[in-house]
């Protein structure tokens, strides 16, 4: 499986569009989804994704509350 196929075939994909529309719509959102629906791995994807051709540079912050270490998302978010 791709990639691409990966990406689509996790729960959140279908909100993709409404939560890039409410993201732009508030000044805060808290989104709750079951674990390994892609909240912190494709959220910060989609905001990437949605500023690459505005900015020449994106900042990905993730604001992860389990075990697994910040660093390590944003590593797999964003590689360098």
């Amino acid at each position: 499986m791709s990639i691409d196929e990966t990406r689509r075939s996790l729960p959140i994909f279908p909100f993709k569009d409404d939560l890039l529309a409410a993201i732009t719509s508030h000044q805060l959102l808290i989104i709750e989804g079951e674990t390994g629906c892609g909240k912190t791995t494709q959220i910060p994807q989609y905001l990437r994704d949605a500023v690459r051709d505005v900015y020449l540079s994106c900042l990905s912050l993730a604001c992860h509350l389990s075990r697994t270490p910040c660093l390590s998302v944003a590593c797999m978010i964003c590689p360098v």
